[in-house]
C-alpha cells in the first residue's frame, strides 16, 4: 500500500521536472484522496493496531483513560456518533495523512518531490494515531513561528501536547527562528548537560497536566532502543550534508526573502539528530520515533523548497535521484514489514464487518 503510493508520488515528482503544471491542487487531490481511503479502510494492519482498536472499543476502560486527554476526548466524540472503527480510522487518516500531505505540499511550494519523500518515510508511522494527530498541530504551528504569533503557536502546541506528551519538547521551535546556529548549538549543549535531570522536570509537568498517569512515561531510562542509533545518526548526517550541498546550488536570486526559512528548516534538521538521540537513548515508550516531529516534517518541506528553486533541469534530476536514494535507505532499514503486508480491508467481507482476531 505505502510502496504503491510512494512510487506514484515519485513518478509525479519526476514528471513535474519537465511538466511544471502538474504541481497543482487538482493532481494533489487525485492522488491523496485514494491514499487516505485505502489507508483509512485498512483492517488489522499497521503499528499498534490492537491497542488503538481496544481503546476505541472500550473508551471508558482504565487503559483508555490513561491516554492523553485530547486523544481520549477525540475518541469519545467520534464514538458519540458511531461505533464503527473503520469510520473512526478513515476520519483520523483524513486528518493525519490528508492533513499532513496538504501542509507539506503547501509549505514546500506544491512540490511532489516533498510528498515522495514523506510518503516513503513518514506514513510508515500512520498507525501511531496519537503521535500523528499531535504532529498535525505541530506542523500547523510552524506558520506561527514564522509570523511571530506566540499565542497561536502555544495554543497549537497545547493541543499537540494533549494528543501526545512528547510534543512538549518542541516548544523549542519558536525560539530557534531568527537566532543563529551558534545559539542553537549552545542550547543543544545545555540540553545534553541537563538531559538526565530533565526526567524529574518532565514527569512533574506531565503529572500536573494529566490527572491520570497509570501508564508511566519516563524520560530517562537505561539501555538502547531496539533500532541501532549508530546506524541512524550517520544516515541523518548524510541527509543534512546532501541537502545542504544542493541548497548551495540554488542561485542567490531564487532564495531572496526565504533565506530565514531555509535557515530555520536546516536548524530543524540538526534538531532532528538531537531528538533522535534523545528518543533512542532516553525515552522509554517513544524510542527513535522522537525525531518524527522534526526530521520527517521539515526534511520533506526543505526538499520541496530546494527543488522548486533549482534552475537547471540536470540539477533537478540529480536531486530527484538523491531523494530516491534517501527513500531506499529508509525502506531497507524498516523492521516488521509483516505489519503492513499483505494489505487487508473491511471490504474483503461481503457484510463489511470484520472482527479483531
Amino acid at each position: 500500500m505505502i510502496e504503491f503510493f510512494t512510487v506514484i508520488m515519485g513518478l509525479l515528482a519526476a514528471l513535474s521536472i519537465y511538466i511544471p503544471r502538474l504541481k497543482c491542487d487538482f493532481i494533489f487531490l487525485i492522488v491523496v484522496i485514494p491514499m487516505v481511503l485505502i489507508s483509512g479502510l485498512r483492517w488489522e494492519m499497521g503499528t499498534d493496531w490492537t491497542n488503538y482498536y481496544n481503546i476505541f472499543a472500550s473508551p471508558d476502560s482504565s487503559y483508555a483513560l490513561s491516554m492523553e486527554p485530547g486523544y481520549w476526548l477525540y475518541v469519545k466524540s467520534i464514538r458519540y456518533f458511531t461505533d464503527s472503527y473503520s469510520i473512526f480510522l478513515l476520519i483520523t487518516d483524513g486528518a493525519t495523512i490528508g492533513g499532513l500531505s496538504y501542509l507539506i505540499f503547501r509549505y514546500s511550494g506544491r512540490s511532489f518531490l516533498s510528498l515522495f519523500y514523506s510518503t516513503g518515510t513518514l506514513f510508515w508511522y500512520a498507525g501511531s494515531l496519537r503521535q500523528m494527530l499531535s504532529l498535525v498541530f505541530v506542523t500547523i504551528s510552524l506558520r506561527y513561528v514564522f509570523h511571530r504569533k506566540p499565542l497561536q503557536f502555544f495554543i497549537c502546541m497545547a493541543l499537540a501536547f494533549s494528543f501526545h506528551k512528547s510534543s512538549l519538547f518542541f516548544l523549542i521551535n519558536y525560539f530557534i527562528y531568527n537566532n543563529s546556529f551558534i545559539f542553537l548549538l549552545g542550547l543543544l549543549g545545555l540540553l545534553i548537560i541537563l538531559i538526565e535531570y530533565a526526567s524529574i522536570i518532565f514527569d512533574y509537568i506531565v503529572s500536573k497536566f494529566y490527572e491520570v498517569v497509570s501508564i508511566q512515561f519516563r524520560l530517562y531510562t537505561e539501555g538502547l532502543a531496539s533500532s541501532n542509533p549508530w546506524l541512524g545518526i550517520p544516515r541523518k548526517l548524510f541527509n543534512a550534508a546532501s541537502l545542504f550541498y544542493f541548497y548551495k546550488k540554488i542561485p542567490a536570486e531564487n532564495i531572496q526573502n526565504t533565506s530565514k526559512l531555509f535557515e530555520f528548516y536546516f536548524k530543524m534538521v540538526v534538531l532532528s539528530m538531537f531528538f533522535y538521540i534523545i528518543g533512542a537513548f532516553f525515552i522509554e515508550h517513544v524510542s527513535s520515533r522522537m525525531d518524527i516531529f522534526t526530521g520527517f516534517i521539515c526534511i520533506p518541506i526543505l526538499i520541496g523548497m530546494i527543488d522548486s528553486r533549482l534552475n537547471k533541469k540536470s540539477l533537478q534530476v540529480y536531486f530527484f535521484a538523491l531523494v530516491v536514494f534517501l527513500n531506499m535507505i529508509f525502506y531497507l532499514r524498516l523492521e516488521f514489514l509483516d505489519l503492513y503486508h499483505p494489505y487487508s480491508s473491511i471490504f474483503y467481507n461481503s457484510n463489511y464487518i470484520r472482527e479483531l482476531y
